[in-house]
């Protein structure tokens, strides 16, 4: 019994921390929990409520950050027994963005791209500190309840009112003069995110979220025109973006960009995105310890009627006045943003750059064939710490939990990095008639 509550506690610990931020013992520990457990292990029992489902998010977690650490021969029994099939490539998840397979191509409306600088320094440093991590944005729109609903506001690209939309005026002439044919825009929407640095983002396409939770008869996938993201500091994982619309299945090739103060990353409306997790910063870094980011949808005809209405939600207006703001929702963010903050935005010349594709996208976990669960636990102890008495298992984690039929069909973590069919993510998106 005493493994068992081992075993629970390590869960409940790594649990409470979030994805992939802990140490690499406590990895270990996790490991040899699972080695030195009987089948006493009460997966179903009234004292330990959801418990199997707690070590299927650790475990997948464990194999993300392994595979991160390029141990992935190592992880194939680990993804198999949850019933994995497909798993992001190494080169992906290692950020591999020199060793890519091709050169960066021509620019082209259908290729991802970065704008530097995107923004005058003035209007950027504005908005980096109307962002920061102790910003009043944050508290004041929900942000840090996790369970606010999503909120975004959306800007009809007429005369700024705020530093806000300056902003995003400023981007949008950019775009307009670039390669992209931005010659339908009707709106843009922003919503801006701050995670720590080691925490990801998952795979998710950039929708009109007013249209979910209407009814399958009513639904419909729409996606903005083009999406980007506008860095505001330097820290955390890269935004990974899959050659892969909704209506498809794997993706042959993705393309990565770290965050970088003042870049904006761009790429099409209807491609499959989200954030890998990052390292654990050393100190201070330049720029924060947040990643914080601001995202930008660029939309034309479609939203739905009440798209840019007043209140919270997707596509919602702002007051006009920061005075209405407080007045309406007791909130004071948007003084942070005054349009007397920006100057007249000064004649320049930023540059257009492609983005470097990668390949492959996504690659089968049987490539991987070959480790046992008794090479996972050797591996990890020789990988990344040396832990004495890390001993092989006769049945590991399938003895634990009753092998992969059983595991297979719980519910896995959201993040999409390891997938158990092919046609996963289109069956989330795409309702089954």
């Amino acid at each position: 019994m005493a493994s068992v509550l081992r075993l629970v506690q390590i869960v409940e610990d790594l649990h409470s921390v979030g994805a992939v931020e802990w140490a690499a013992s406590s990895s270990v520990d996790l490991l040899r929990a699972f080695n030195d457990l009987s089948d006493q292990l009460p997966v179903e029992d009234a004292l330990y409520p959801g418990l199997a489902s707690r070590v299927v998010e650790i475990v997948y977690l464990v194999a993300l950050q392994l595979l991160q650490l390029r141990a992935a021969p190592e992880c194939t029994s680990i993804l198999q027994q949850l019933g994995c099939t497909y798993r992001l490539s190494d080169a992906i998840l290692q950020w591999s963005i020199q060793n890519a397979h091709a050169r960066a191509g021509l620019l082209h409306p259908g290729h991802p791209c970065t704008l530097i600088p995107a923004l005058p320094d003035d209007m950027f440093n504005l908005l980096k500190h109307g962002f920061s991590a102790s910003a009043n944005f944050w508290p004041e729109t929900g942000y840090m309840n996790q369970d606010s609903p999503f909120s975004s506001v959306l800007y009809s690209l007429k005369k700024p009112t705020n530093a806000m939309e300056a902003a995003i005026s400023s981007i949008f002439q950019d775009l307009k003069q670039s390669h992209l044919d931005m010659s339908g825009i009707l709106a843009a929407e922003w919503w801006a995110h701050m995670r720590e640095p080691t925490s990801a983002h998952q795979l998710h396409f950039d929708l009109d979220e007013s249209r979910i939770g209407v009814g399958a008869a009513n639904y419909r996938l729409l996606h903005p025109v083009l999406s980007s993201v506008l860095y505001l500091s330097n820290t955390g994982g890269p935004t990974v973006v899959l050659e892969q619309s909704a209506m498809e299945t794997l993706a042959d090739k993705a393309f990565l960009c770290n965050p970088k103060e003042n870049v904006l990353f761009c790429f099409p409306g209807t491609y499959l995105h989200g954030v890998l997790p990052g390292q654990q910063p050393v100190g201070r870094e330049p720029g924060g310890t947040q990643r914080i980011s601001l995202i930008i949808a660029w939309w034309g005809q479609g939203l739905q009627a009440k798209a840019g209405a007043p209140g919270t939600g997707p596509c919602r207006n702002l007051p006009t006045s920061p005075e209405a703001l407080l007045t309406q929702h007791s909130q004071t963010w948007l003084s942070d943003f005054p349009l007397s903050g920006v100057a007249r935005p000064p004649q320049r010349t930023p540059q257009w750059k492609p983005a470097t594709p990668i390949a492959p996208a996504w690659v089968p976990v049987a490539d991987s064939a070959g480790a046992t669960w008794e090479d996972t636990l050797q591996g990890v102890a020789k990988g990344h710490i040396e832990v004495e008495g890390v001993r092989n298992g006769n049945g590991g984690l399938k003895r634990v939990l009753g092998g992969a039929g059983r595991t297979s069909i719980l519910p896995l973590p959201g993040l999409r990095f390891f997938l158990r069919s092919a046609d996963e993510v289109r069956q989330v998106y795409v309702p089954q008639s």
